[in-house]
């Protein structure tokens, strides 16, 4: 009683996915709509063409034993079976032609969601995952999709169909005794699959789980393949992509053993019932109440259905496992995003002042508090800069005016409103910064540095780089813009990624500018050149500055100091200069540094 209502629990759960699914399917296109529905129709004139095809060799059966049937009869008679098995073949192949684009737009939409969704996802949801997971979702969408339409709407609707019509005719035409044979192995078969699949589908999950992590370890290796070579490990590597692809293929194996086993249970409940109705239609012509063209009806019946339900095996197995995988595509669009939206929002982006303000904000990672009852103001026009030492939350601040994440307590105002009361989308394109750590795409400079502005004109993008002091570099590249720069930009030193971020920032022309570190990877001589560019360029113009190199930040019109999360001192850099606080420390030990390093 427990296993048949957790069946029943599995059952209505993968109906439950494939109701979420459906939008996908039933698109708002009516050229795909219209595809559906030519598909209902050629299946349901395969069926019929299925089952009649079958009562036609009976008849022609029965015309040979007659002996008086006139040739031309006969040949009339054969020709028309000829044309419905063909045709039945013929309607079968032509479903698939209409499905082929249905389908691949779902797959499309599907993708298409996943990756949407992925984007919309929190910091934190990230923290707990790895990128060769996340990158498998998509993939198992490519194959997981197909798998269950085509098993759906190929073979399971049509062979069910086709055998309820079936057994009804034969238990109208041959009694309930024949009928309820055919019903009975339905049955069986049907609670068997119930049974087995609820089994099969759990460790399908763990098969597929070893998989995300077999995926997470080889990119998280390959994205850190310096690393592994800094520190001799390709051989550490080694060991621990094959345990995790030890416990993939033991896993695997048993996994598809237990498929196996129950395609095997499978076949033998249909070959019962087939050595079963066979006996008894073959003693019901023995016995004189069949006659044969009535045992070749029933026996063509059985062995028409035989072929499909032997199949059942392979199908039920493909679409268990991509049942399974689209319950994890599922899960993961189901989760929810932390930082919400009440649309419609404003744009943010029609707003005349810029200024900004921290009001008593509180956030913690976890039980980990970063930062505490922390305000300061960016008036409109001016520059800003925050300074502290590491891990005093000073690069928070920027992810939570991105609303990367959301603040425990407190406001972020902008123009005298709440940044949550704007569109995100908004919010993000007024906003221009250059992170701490360089992002980048594995593509062209020119894509990299016009990312923040496709339509940027050739002479801006020339003015931004060589605002950077990128020109002389990209003029000597062979491809000049269109030099590809490799993963993360491996080809570039950190010192090039960082001015070609600048240079991406420039281009976008945001009504704010973050820069995070911006130049903490330039030589003095470089760093001096941008910096006077860079002060050109944010004239007027709202400006954080987080800086870790003082020296950076000593015109700036106010600089707030954070430690352990607080703001302790305030001012300009000769106001704090003067308080001898942590600032003033801060100041004298890389001034220090740069002695040392300057007599070297």
């Amino acid at each position: 009683m427990i296993k048949r209502k957790n069946s029943l629990a599995y059952l209505k759960h993968h109906l439950d996915i494939i109701h979420y699914l459906f939008p996908f399917i039933w698109v708002k296109d009516w050229s795909i709509r219209i595809r559906y529905l030519i598909l209902i129709f050629l299946t349901l004139t395969m069926i019929g063409l299925n089952i009649l095809a079958p009562i036609m060799l009976m008849k022609i059966v029965a015309l040979f034993s007659k002996g008086t049937t006139s040739t031309i009869t006969i040949y009339m008679a054969l020709l028309a079976y000829g044309v419905t098995w063909t045709l039945s073949q013929f309607t079968a192949l032509v479903r698939e032609i209409f499905l082929f684009k249905a389908v691949e737009r779902s797959v499309r939409l599907i993708c298409l969601e996943i990756s949407s969704h992925l984007h919309k996802l929190s910091y934190h949801f990230y923290s707990k995952q790895k990128t060769g997971a996340m990158v498998s979702y998509i993939e198992k969408a490519y194959r997981a999709f197909p798998d269950v339409f085509w098993g759906f709407t190929l073979n399971i609707i049509p062979t069910v169909i086709e055998v309820m019509v079936a057994t009804s005719i034969i238990w109208y035409w041959y009694g309930p005794l024949l009928g309820l044979s055919l019903i009975t192995t339905i049955v069986v078969f049907i609670i068997f699959s119930l049974f087995t699949t609820e089994i099969t589908s759990k460790v399908q999950s763990y098969s597929n789980e070893n998989h995300f992590q077999v995926n997470a370890y080889l990119v998280d290796g390959l994205v850190n393949s310096s690393l592994v070579r800094y520190f001799g490990k390709r051989e550490y590597e080694k060991e621990q992509i094959d345990k995790l692809l030890k416990r993939r293929e033991e896993t695997e194996i048993k996994s598809q053993l237990l498929m196996q086993y129950v395609r095997l249970g499978q076949v033998g409940i249909i070959s019962a019932s087939l050595i079963l109705i066979t006996w008894f239609a073959g003693k019901g012509v023995i016995s004189k109440n069949l006659s044969i063209p009535d045992f070749i009806l029933i026996n063509s019946y059985i062995l028409q259905f035989a072929v499909p339900l032997f199949f059942f095996g392979f199908i039920f197995k493909d679409m268990r496992k991509g049942l399974t995988d689209m319950e994890q595509l599922v899960k993961l669009l189901r989760t929810e995003q932390e930082i919400e939206e009440k649309e419609p929002l404003p744009s943010i982006r029609y707003k005349e002042e810029w200024g900004i303000q921290f009001k008593k904000i509180n956030f913690s990672y976890g039980d980990r508090q970063v930062l505490k009852d922390v305000s300061f103001e960016i008036p409109p026009g001016k520059t800003v800069a925050l300074v502290g030492p590491s891990g005093s939350g000073k690069s928070t601040i920027s992810k939570l005016l991105f609303r990367f994440y959301e603040a425990n307590s407190g406001e972020i105002i902008i123009g005298g409103k709440d940044i949550r009361d704007f569109s995100l989308s908004s919010l993000t394109e007024v906003i221009g910064i250059v992170p701490q750590n360089t992002s980048l795409f594995n593509n062209t400079i020119r894509y990299n540095v016009c990312y923040g502005n496709p339509k940027a004109t050739e002479i801006e993008i020339e003015e931004a780089i060589t605002i950077v002091e990128l020109d002389s570099l990209i003029k000597a590249l062979p491809d000049k813009l269109s030099t590809q720069i490799g993963e993360r930009g491996v080809t570039l030193s950190e010192g090039e990624k960082q001015r070609l971020a600048i240079a991406r920032v420039i281009l976008k022309k945001p009504k704010i500018y973050i820069f995070d570190e911006a130049t903490s990877f330039l030589d003095l001589n470089t760093e001096q050149f941008v910096q006077k560019n860079l002060k050109r360029i944010t004239q007027g113009v709202s400006t954080l500055i987080i800086a870790h190199r003082l020296s950076t930040i000593t015109e700036v019109d106010n600089i707030f100091v954070l430690d352990n999360g607080s703001i302790t001192e305030k001012g300009t850099h000769m106001e704090l200069m003067q308080v001898k606080g942590l600032y003033y420390n801060l100041w004298n030990t890389q001034s220090h540094l740069l002695s040392s390093e300057h007599y070297a």
